[in-house]
């Protein structure tokens, strides 16, 4: 483009200096007609001489033929000559032919080179559209890659969940865990949220929540203990559940409460190991259209590890308190007992708080055992150990210590409230009678008490002066609690 205004220039400026040339001539030999006798017909062959010469040598300089340019400029001095011998008469003639012709051929060079320049200039605009396609090509495998590697990051970060879901068999640890992940993984939303199924009562309790630390406080809020709509769909139909603004969506109407009403986007999968269900795993947002379907995706692969590592937790939580909890009567076996007998001793000798135990025996058992069978027995000892942790409730800690003893332990209770407890244990099992075969049965214990530090302030004494006051209560009649 500039090459084409810088030519039109130059022949514009060529055309003035032409004319201003030709005029300059013609008026020349004008003021010479009266001394030389130039006739008006000499003067206008020489002005069509300089303008068809100034024609070819503008045509021959625009076919860039340099060879035309010296032809025209030779035979323009050879005219020019001849005017000066007084030989042109009607020779001169003859050069306006030539020059004609020349024009023309420089015309028809000219022709070519705009059809070749025509040519390269579609031939740039296909190598610019060729560009402009490769261009679209590399911006899409460039954003494919990023997506890879993306996805690559993705998996590379499962590896680290991994281990820090088999670090631990602790449900609660694990709980958190999840979230934790599920809110750095997913960069989007506001809360991410663990429901666990509790297959006895049929609900949905919440476990942890993990939000977003760029969630302003004041929009912080407490969120329902149990499942709502959104949960209950994903464990009935074992499903993920991805929406992207649950106003508009027909299959759920969330019209509650405060919180539901601040929900717009929902991702959620379930937890399930072995066809069951163990949870849901859940991200809610604010905002509408917030996740995208790899949002999802990387929710649901969370929530496949999740499930291993939740079910982990839970069958060891079970094998746990198999361990230390009696299978008849569900209270703690004596091993436990002893094991945090000794940690709450400790903790009562730094504190300088109290610790007090609670030893109760049924009475006349291997009779009712003999007259009732040991159906009836174990019966017997189901419901003593029932009232007993009814009475003692979440104060104590309680315990099968063996056969038909049990044994409480009680911290921070004074002196009077220990002995208000017991007497408290001892009434309640004597209360109600127990129903065997339609017939009613009457069941009562003996019950031992001693306290740190009023009696002892060591572990195994305070245990054994419990179990002295104990049997010095059968022997006192039975059914009555004793103290020192």
């Amino acid at each position: 483009m500039l090459q084409a205004r810088y030519r039109i220039a130059l022949l514009s400026g060529a055309f003035l200096i032409t004319s201003v040339i030709a005029v300059l001539i013609i008026h020349t030999f004008a003021l010479f007609d009266h001394f030389y006798g130039v006739s008006s017909i000499f003067l206008i062959r020489v002005y069509a001489f300089l303008f068809v010469l100034s024609l070819a040598v503008i045509f021959s300089w625009m076919a860039d033929s340099i060879i035309g340019i010296v032809i025209v400029s030779s035979f323009g001095m050879l005219y020019a000559g001849l005017f000066y011998l007084k030989s042109l008469n009607y020779f001169s003639l003859l050069f306006l032919p030539y020059f004609g012709i020349l024009a023309g051929m420089c015309i028809y060079q000219i022709k070519i080179k705009q059809r070749i320049l025509i040519s390269t200039m579609l031939e740039v605009q296909r190598v610019e559209e060729e560009r402009n396609v490769l261009g679209q090509r590399y911006e899409k495998t460039t954003k494919e890659l990023e997506y890879e590697l993306h996805k690559y990051a993705d998996y590379a970060n499962l590896r680290d969940v991994i281990d820090d879901f088999s670090s631990s068999l602790d449900q609660r640890i694990v709980s958190n865990l999840i979230v934790k992940h599920v809110v750095k993984m997913i960069a989007k939303g506001d809360v991410a949220l663990l429901y666990i199924f509790d297959n006895e009562t049929g609900a949905l309790g919440l476990t942890v929540f993990r939000e977003r630390p760029s969630v302003p406080h004041d929009s912080r809020k407490t969120y329902p203990l149990q499942g709502d709509l959104l949960d209950t769909w994903v464990v009935k139909n074992l499903k993920q559940l991805f929406v992207n603004d649950v106003s508009r969506d027909v299959r759920f109407d969330l019209q509650v409460d405060d919180y539901e009403k601040r929900i717009k986007s929902v991702i959620s999968v379930p937890i399930v190991h072995d066809a069951k269900v163990i949870g849901v795993l859940r991200m809610n947002s604010g905002r509408a259209d917030c996740f995208s379907v790899d949002d999802l995706r990387v929710l649901a692969i969370i929530g496949d590890v999740a499930s291993a590592a939740m079910s982990n937790a839970i069958l060891y939580k079970r094998t746990e308190e198999l361990a230390i909890r009696d299978s008849l009567t569900g209270l703690y076996v004596q091993r436990y007992f002893k094991e945090r007998l000794r940690h709450e001793h400790k903790r009562a000798l730094i504190a300088g708080s109290t610790l007090g135990i609670i030893m109760c025996d049924i009475d006349n058992f291997k009779k009712y055992n003999d007259t009732y069978g040991h159906a009836a027995g174990d019966i017997a000892l189901r419901y003593v150990a029932e009232k007993i942790k009814t009475m003692v409730g979440d104060a104590g800690i309680c315990a099968r210590y063996g056969g038909e003893e049990f044994v409480c332990l009680v911290p921070l209770y004074d002196k009077k409230q220990m002995c208000m407890l017991a007497q408290d244990v001892c009434e309640g099992v004597a209360k109600d009678d127990v129903i065997l075969r339609g017939k009613k049965t009457e069941v009562t214990v003996s019950v031992g008490l001693a306290l740190l530090p009023d009696h002892t302030l060591d572990a195994e004494e305070l245990l054994r002066l419990a179990d002295e006051q104990l049997y010095r209560a059968k022997r006192s009649g039975k059914n009555r609690v004793c103290v020192l």
